[in-house]
């Protein structure tokens, strides 16, 4: 065995001596080596340079990505929010219960939770959201406020059906006898009106904008303040024409008109515009709140006055008709003056000679169902540039959804 490895031995020997010197010197092949080397290092630095990016690109996107809105599992028929507030381990929620169940005549309420037990130390005092059921059983939602003259003495304010608990994301009112007692016009001469509003469980901040008021308000962005939002608006302001915003972490996840008014306050109840024409309208809507007299109105003002009526139908003279006439203030300063059609427009007549009316001036009217001269007067429209023609607040150029003004004793029988 040991003679054949040395013949092997041998042989490589030879082999080697007849390929003679390598075709490639040994500093060639380190340097070839030493350049490999630095190109794997290269890309292993680029690779990790890329996936860090990655990483990086990857979590700004999901950083940017807002957070899903909570999901609140209803209660039955109720929203089943937790209850909220700076007020909740007070006597507030049995002194509310105790109200809700002396106002009603229904009999006391079962099923009670509260939404909001809270004491506002600015503007109303005491602000209670109940839900729960009345005698009849029916589920419902009470909001409940102190006032301005007494903010210790808590009255009810709103007894409203229970709303969606799927869909619904905000709970709003909007109402200017909320400084006084239950369904009373305040005597201030300037009164406010207050908007409300509490939001679900993941509701950050709300804005809101009102076409009552001239100047800008918060349309949907500033600082995130939490779920519920309690601010004064001019006298004017009414549900259908106050927009109300709520947002979760930057985005918006509601926004439309507030739910409704107070005790008092006058209803709108929709219709449906059937055909239109520039100075009349046809629509359709509740028989109980088709009768003439009433405004139809838009969130941006007044449309015109019913005419006639039978069943769901009923024919509107709209503000521009020839034939329209009727009794308007100038806005804040209250200056008495009529607003005439004159057959697809409108002017100012009667015009005092001290009322200074001026170009973009905003006329309103009285609304009869508001039972006030201050409190939801409706926007006819603004001074034109000649000083008497009106521009009316409302187009009719693309009308679909109009509201019929309804007292709030007829609309609640």
């Amino acid at each position: 065995m040991t003679d054949n490895n040395d013949l092997l031995q041998q042989r490589l020997h030879d082999l080697a001596d007849e390929l003679g010197p390598l075709p490639v010197p040994h500093e060639e092949i380190r340097h070839r080596t030493r350049r490999l080397r630095r190109w794997r290092r290269a890309g292993s630095l680029a690779a990790a340079a890329a996936v860090a990016v990655t990483v990086v690109t990857v979590s700004v996107a999901l950083a940017a990505r807002p957070t899903p809105m909570p999901v609140t599992a209803p209660d039955g028929p109720f929203l089943g929010w937790p209850v909220t507030g700076n007020a909740t381990g007070t006597g507030l929620l049995a002194e509310a219960v105790q109200v809700w169940d002396s106002t009603r005549a229904s009999g006391p309420h079962t099923d009670i939770h509260a939404l909001l037990v809270d004491r506002d130390p600015v503007l109303l005092g005491p602000v209670v959201v109940l839900e729960g059921r009345d005698a009849q059983g029916e589920p419902r939602l009470a909001i409940l406020t102190g006032t301005a003259e007494d903010r210790d003495a808590l009255r009810l304010r709103a007894d409203r059906p229970a709303p969606d608990p799927v869909t619904t994301r905000v709970v709003s009112m909007v109402s200017g006898r909320l400084s006084t007692a239950t369904g009373i016009e305040p005597l201030d001469s300037r009164p406010s009106a207050w908007l409300f509003a509490l939001g679900a469980p993941g509701v950050t901040g709300f804005g809101y904008h009102s076409t009552a008021v001239d100047q800008e308000l918060v349309e949907g962005g500033g600082p995130d303040l939490g779920r519920r939002l309690l601010v004064s608006l001019p006298p004017g302001a009414t549900p259908i024409n106050t927009t109300v915003i709520a947002r979760h972490a930057g985005a918006v996840v509601f926004r439309g008109p507030a739910d409704g008014g107070a005790i008092g306050d006058a209803v709108a109840v929709p219709a449906t515009v059937l055909t239109r024409s520039s100075d009349h309208a046809r629509i359709q809507g509740s028989p109980r709140a088709l009768l003439p007299g009433r405004l139809v109105a838009t969130p941006d003002g007044l449309l015109g006055r019913i005419t006639a009526a039978s069943g769901e139908e009923a024919d509107v003279e709209l503000v521009t008709a020839a034939s329209f006439s009727i009794d308007a203030l100038t806005d804040i300063t209250y200056r008495p003056l009529r607003v005439v059609g004159t057959g697809g427009n409108a002017r100012l007549d009667q015009v005092p000679a001290d009322a200074n009316v001026v170009a973009t001036n905003r006329i309103v009217t009285v609304d009869p169902a508001q039972h006030s001269d201050r409190l939801g007067t409706l926007t006819i429209g603004r001074v034109g540039t000649t000083g008497h023609d009106l521009v009316p607040a409302t187009a009719t150029s693309d009308l679909s959804r109009v509201y019929v003004m309804v007292e709030y004793e007829a609309a609640s029988r």
